[in-house]
């Protein structure tokens, strides 16, 4: 799960480079491939790690061990919802909703960023209230920032939606 998420997330963050996108689209769809294959299989394997390891042993508690449930479906949620827009070609909303998966896959490194700010200031010894107090916000710091991105550099990269071609 570590191994393939952290695959999906370097690959995936050069997705979003548009000069990469723009000069070699046929890498990019390789990527994407990669990109989407590790995601899918690095949320299954969190599933399966999950529905195996009960709730009562995990260090953070119930709420923590339901929300990492919640985030591994919005995942795979989302990286339905992105393949689906690129197979209609509506690029503008395939970037949309790879943004929203890279948000998602990089909870992981986020949360670690938050252990250390907010375990510096609560403490180490607290680590599953800091996962607690930190699990609320953190698919907000990392939506804001792709959301960022999307605003500064991707909103300029694209064209725009296609028409609708049925009635």
């Amino acid at each position: 799960h570590m191994v393939l998420g952290g695959l999906a997330l370097g690959l995936g963050v050069l997705q979003f480079v548009p000069s990469l996108r723009r000069r070699n689209p046929r890498l990019h769809r390789t990527l994407g491939v990669i990109v989407w294959l590790a995601t899918l299989a690095s949320m299954v394997g969190a599933l399966a790690f999950l529905a195996t390891f009960p709730m009562r042993e995990d260090a953070s508690g119930a709420a923590f061990h339901l929300g990492l449930w919640a985030l591994a479906l919005l995942t795979l949620v989302l990286l339905a919802q992105a393949v689906l827009a690129a197979w209609s070609r509506d690029f503008r909303s395939h970037m949309v909703w790879m943004a929203t998966v890279m948000a998602a896959l990089a909870t992981a490194p986020m949360l670690r960023l938050d252990w250390v700010v907010f375990g510096h200031l609560w403490g180490g010894e607290r680590h599953a209230v800091v996962n607690l107090a930190t699990g609320t916000f953190l698919f907000l710091q990392t939506l804001w920032l792709m959301t960022v991105w999307l605003t500064w550099v991707g909103d300029r990269d694209l064209p725009t939606r296609p028409s609708p071609t049925s009635a």
